[in-house]
């Protein structure tokens, strides 16, 4: 089949590159189009990503254009539906990694509405109720294992951040001091491009606004403190090999965590990590990633921080567990479902399934993914 990714709308990592893994600062939800289409590239589709970009050409399989596509067998289009509208494909999907709500006002045209857990279908559900039930779908995003097949020696007390900074980094910042006072050598590396961030929240009348403010505050006056800023994908791989602890205290003041590849990550680099249940992530590595309950209690993520910084042998159990949650989530094992979803979708519709580009009828052996509604 040959399938297109209209990645037009979010832009604040644009112009983006067809480098795998990226050479800069680019977002996980970004990221995860540019993995997903070489997997599919890999299962034998033709696949097309058109974007804001600089490169037109074939890289890794995958056609890279920055110009728009009238014509596929699927689009699906990342984050807004405006990108199906004049586009003439049997199959339109909206895959959402946030939560852009123009697909409520372009429900007629959607076929399908691709999540990341159910969770994040269900917080959608409840500001665009009026969109069918059975549209939804839950895919996970993936993570590239061979990216962590050479582990590298931990630095003791070195504690990471790659997330969003809205989403807690401001509770880290606050409580780290009184982590420093008993791990004297602590260093909280902070990788993330801030600015966009701030910039775009930092006149706001709300929490969001308290909350990036004080990040930046913090940023600036906190010893130990190291930030980055945003960077290739190649130095933070070696940041989440290297790092002893990712603490992560999630407390999102708009719902955004639907997901979270940052955690999937540090499962897959063997990354001892610390968490909450904020938004899906409960859902999706409760069991697996060391939670503490909500609100942020300082004195319980210090404690806990400090235990597992001190002494790491006795969480080599949940890394296990984390190693083996990013193995089920491989790109090859995201990509498989993203094809049976794709093909049970398309026999639903139109019954024979469309020739693939070497000109053979596409062969479906699917199994059908169940709605991801709460």
């Amino acid at each position: 089949m040959h399938i297109t990714f209209f990645e037009h709308f979010y832009q604040m990592w644009a112009p983006y590159e067809p480098f795998l893994p990226p050479r800069r600062m680019c977002g996980a939800g970004e990221t995860s189009f540019m993995y997903l289409a070489r997997a599919l590239t890999q299962r034998g589709h033709e696949v097309t990503i058109t974007c804001p970009t600089e490169y037109d050409g074939v890289f890794e399989g995958v056609r890279w254009t920055k110009d728009y596509i009238k014509s596929t067998d699927i689009a699906i289009a990342g984050e807004s539906a405006a990108g199906l509208e004049n586009i003439d494909a049997g199959l339109k999907i909206v895959d959402c990694q946030c939560n852009n709500l123009d697909i409520s006002k372009r429900e007629p045209i959607i076929d399908l509405i691709v999540t990341r857990s159910a969770w994040h279908s269900h917080a959608i559900d409840q500001i665009t109720a009026d969109i069918p039930l059975e549209k939804y779908r839950v895919i996970g995003n993936g993570v590239d294992l061979s990216q962590y097949s050479q582990p590298l020696p931990r630095i003791p007390g070195k504690i990471l951040w790659t997330s969003s900074p809205d989403r807690g980094l401001h509770h880290l910042l606050r409580f780290f001091p009184r982590i420093r006072e008993q791990i004297p050598k602590a260093e909280l590396h902070v990788y993330y491009a801030f600015e966009p961030v701030f910039e775009g929240n930092r006149w706001g009348m709300n929490i969001l606004s308290e909350n990036v403010w004080r990040v930046k505050r913090a940023l600036e006056n906190t010893e130990g403190v190291i930030f980055h800023g945003g960077v290739g994908r190649l130095e933070l791989i070696q940041a989440q090999q290297d790092a002893s602890l990712l603490c992560y205290p999630c407390d999102t003041a708009r719902w955004t965590e639907g997901f979270c590849v940052s955690l999937m990550e540090a499962c897959a680099s063997g990354l001892p990590s610390l968490t909450t249940a904020c938004d899906a992530l409960g859902e999706i590595y409760g069991g697996t990633v060391p939670m503490l309950e909500m609100p942020i209690c300082d004195d319980d993520w210090v404690e806990v921080s400090v235990e597992m910084l001190t002494h790491p042998q006795e969480h080599q159990e949940s890394v296990a567990k984390g190693q083996a949650l990013a193995a089920a989530h491989s790109w090859g094992i995201i990509a498989e479902k993203w094809e049976k979803m794709l093909i049970t979708a398309w026999e639903a519709k139109h019954g024979e399934l469309p020739a693939n580009p070497n000109g053979h009828q596409a062969h479906s052996n699917a199994l059908p993914i169940p709605a991801g509604r709460l």
